[in-house]
C-alpha cells in the first residue's frame, strides 16, 4: 500500500480499529505501507492477527498515529525507515498545510512528485512550485513613430522550491525586445528562489502605421502551468514625426493608464513648436488647478513628442482634467483616480 491516506475513520463494533485490519490467513500472507498517513482514527491505528510466525506488516516512511504502540499485535511488524508520528496538518480533504511535516518526508527512492520534488506522505501530495505572472496582458498607450516605450514583467516563484524558467521566447520584429538578455542555449538558465522575483522589460517601438500583437512564451518547471502566455500589443500614433510640422500645435494628448491608481503617464506629440511655452496643467472638477506639470513635461525645448508621469498619491480619488495649451490650440482629456 503506498501513498494512501487513512484518517478520521470510526469503528463501533469488531476490534474497534479504525485504520488496518490484517489477518494472515496465508502463511505467506504480508502488509507493506509506504509514504502514507495513518492518523486519527479511532481505536487502535493497526490490529494484527496473526496465525503463523512470518512477519505480517511492514511500515516504511509513513507518519503512523502512536508509533509501534499504535499497533495491535506489534510482534509481527518489521518498523522501517523514516516513520514519523507527528500531527500531518490536513486541510479540507486530507490534503496538508505548507508546513506539514509530511511534505519531502516520503522514500527518497520512490518516483519523485509531480512538481519534481521528493515523494510525500499521503495520498495527495503537496504542490510547491508555483509560477505567478501578473501581466498576462500588456497594453501600451498609443506612441509616437520612432520612440521607444517599455513596461515590466514580473515573474514572480509563489512555491516552496526553486523555479525553473526555461524560455522566454524572443520576438524577432523590431517592435519588441527584451532589455533583461534571458539566458541562450549553452547558458545557465534562469533559477528563482522561493518567494523572489524576475523581471524584464518589453520595449515597443513603432516601425508602421499598424498596430502591433504580439505572444510571449513563458516555460518552466512548473507542472501545472509549464507554459505562460503574455499578449502584448501596442499602436502608434497617426503620423510620423517629420509629418507632424503640418498639423495644429497639439496634436495628441493621452493617459495611462486610466482610471489609474497613484500615478499615471501623461504623453503628448506636438507640431511645431509655437513661439510661446506650451503649458500641461491638471484640473479638478471645480476647475481648481492641482498641478502645474510644464517644467517636467517639457526639458527639451524643441521635441515633437514628450511624457510625464503624474503623481497623485497626495491627492483625493475623482475626476482631473489634464490641459495641455499652446499657442493656438487646447487639449482636453480627462482622468479617473481610484483609491
Amino acid at each position: 500500500m503506498d501513498r494512501v491516506t487513512i484518517w478520521n475513520n470510526t469503528v463501533e463494533m469488531g476490534v474497534g480499529c479504525g485504520g488496518l485490519y490484517c489477518n494472515d490467513m496465508d502463511s505467506s500472507a504480508n502488509f507493506t505501507v509506504s509514504n502514507s498517513i495513518i492518523f486519527g482514527n479511532s481505536g487502535s491505528q493497526a490490529h494484527l492477527i496473526n496465525h503463523h510466525d512470518a512477519v505480517l506488516l511492514r511500515m516504511g516512511y509513513s507518519d503512523f498515529e502512536g508509533g509501534v504502540e499504535g499497533v495491535n499485535g506489534s510482534q509481527r511488524i518489521e518498523w522501517g525507515e523514516g516513520n514519523i508520528d507527528t500531527d500531518p496538518q490536513f486541510v479540507g480533504d486530507c490534503r496538508v498545510t505548507d508546513n506539514s511535516p509530511c511534505i519531502d518526508s516520503g522514500d527518497p527512492d520512490a518516483p519523485r512528485d509531480p512538481d519534481g520534488t521528493r515523494s510525500d506522505m499521503g495520498a495527495f501530495y503537496f504542490h510547491q512550485r508555483d509560477i505567478a505572472i501578473e501581466e498576462r496582458e500588456i497594453l501600451f498607450p498609443p506612441t509616437p513613430w520612432g520612440e521607444l516605450d517599455s513596461l515590466p514583467i514580473t515573474i514572480t516563484n509563489d512555491g516552496l522550491t526553486p523555479l525553473e524558467i526555461t524560455q522566454i521566447s524572443n520576438c524577432l520584429c523590431m517592435s519588441c525586445v527584451w532589455t533583461n538578455k534571458f539566458p541562450y542555449e549553452g547558458a545557465e538558465r534562469l533559477i528563482i528562489p522561493p518567494e523572489e522575483s524576475y523581471q524584464f522589460q518589453v520595449y515597443f517601438r513603432p516601425d508602421s502605421a499598424a498596430s502591433m500583437a504580439r505572444t510571449i512564451f513563458i516555460t518552466s518547471n512548473d507542472p501545472d502551468e509549464p507554459e505562460i502566455t503574455v499578449e502584448v500589443t501596442g499602436q502608434v500614433m497617426a503620423v510620423e514625426s517629420d509629418e507632424l510640422d503640418t498639423y495644429p500645435s497639439v496634436y495628441e494628448v493621452s493617459a495611462f493608464p486610466n482610471p489609474f491608481n497613484s500615478s499615471t503617464r501623461i504623453r503628448f506629440a506636438v507640431g511645431a513648436r509655437p513661439a510661446v511655452p506650451l503649458r500641461l496643467a491638471i484640473y479638478d472638477l471645480s476647475g481648481r488647478l492641482v498641478t502645474d506639470l510644464t517644467h517636467s513635461a517639457f526639458r527639451t525645448p524643441h521635441s515633437a513628442f514628450g511624457s510625464v508621469i503624474w503623481n497623485a498619491c497626495n491627492q483625493p480619488a475623482g475626476v482631473y482634467f489634464i490641459r495641455l495649451e499652446s499657442s493656438n490650440e487646447v487639449k482636453t482629456i480627462k482622468t479617473l483616480l481610484m483609491k
